[in-house]
């Protein structure tokens, strides 16, 4: 069975190349294990993707855009390079702690139905449980939205096929959610047709993130993909995703209030930011639910009125009277 790290990278070549080395320093053999990385169209940083493509080892494969293609086009591209049974998405800046990686692989060796296997990280997934879950909505239950960080995400390259991320990439190109997010769309589609499997072995340590990444505002020290109005947009494409599944209504109803929990959490976990920055931060929160409700409104579930009215109370409480985290 063969293992692929999957490595998108954009103007961070010093990063991609220090972490290729580190890779490609671990003892698996090309029969195990290959790495991919590439490079999104990079315009600073360039140096350390000189130096891998000139790195010769049967395990590493590096590939690069002229222009930039996206986060959602690197990501898919490097999946699609992707020979392995499995494939794990990894940031430029983070690592694998190779002692564990084998007890990963014999889990994939050993159940091959397996759609996502979600494994331990250092900080965004420090706290996650040993799980197995059916697939369907069992693995919803289980993974659906619970937490958008990319590294350390497995998938299984038997479903999530070539043509899969070509239809994707085709029908959500103006999707915000999946323009940010690809690798949940990607996922979902994996849950519904595979099982889950995410256990509290450490495989994924993560690094810092780059001092310049794009900020809406410099006071506020917010990522342009966390601002409020690319929140919002986000979850209204992760709810048309919903939509098209074609899912049993009550899987479509716990699926929403997974985006909406998420979405708002999201919101919140940036208030600091909002304050520094001068932002009428709970004027953002009751905007924020009243998009909610909007999209509770435009899904046209059958929902009793006493129902909408408890489904609007729930979101009134994880925006508008939500406490400060």
């Amino acid at each position: 069975m063969l293992f692929s790290v999957c490595v998108p990278s954009y103007n961070r070549g010093h990063r991609a190349y220090k972490l290729i080395q580190r890779l490609l320093g671990m003892s698996l053999d090309e029969t195990k294990i290959e790495i991919i990385c590439s490079n999104n169209g990079s315009d600073k940083n360039v140096e350390g993707y000189e130096k891998l493509k000139k790195v010769q080892d049967k395990r590493f494969v590096y590939h690069e855009f002229s222009t930039n293609h996206g986060f959602a086009g690197n990501v898919n591209q490097v999946i699609k390079m992707s020979h392995g049974d499995f494939c794990m998405l990894l940031s430029d800046e983070d690592w694998i702690l190779e002692e564990n990686l084998e007890f990963y692989l014999r889990i994939m060796e050993k159940y091959p139905d397996i759609g996502v296997i979600r494994p331990r990280t250092g900080f965004a997934f420090a706290d996650i449980e040993d799980c197995f879950a059916g697939a369907g909505k069992q693995a919803i239950d289980a993974f659906y939205m619970r937490g958008l960080y990319v590294s350390g995400m497995i998938f299984n390259r038997h479903i999530v096929t070539d043509q899969m991320i070509d239809e994707y990439a085709e029908k959500y190109r103006d999707n915000t959610g999946y323009i940010y997010y690809p690798h949940m769309f990607i996922s979902t589609y994996a849950l519904l047709r595979g099982h889950f499997f995410a256990s509290d072995v450490w495989l994924v340590s993560e690094g810092e993130t780059e001092e310049d990444l794009q900020v809406m505002d410099k006071a506020a020290e917010i990522p342009a993909y966390d601002a409020y109005d690319n929140v919002i947009k986000q979850m209204h494409g992760f709810i048309e995703h919903i939509k098209d599944l074609e899912l049993p209504l009550q899987m479509q109803f716990d699926m929403l209030v997974m985006v909406f929990e998420q979405h708002a959490y999201l919101i919140r976990h940036r208030r600091e930011g909002y304050v520094a920055g001068g932002f009428d931060y709970q004027g953002i929160m009751r905007l924020m639910a009243q998009k909610m409700k909007d999209e509770l409104h435009d899904m046209k579930l059958p929902f009793q009125k006493k129902d909408l009215q408890a489904v609007c109370q729930f979101i009134d409480s994880i925006t508008i009277e939500a406490k400060e985290e």
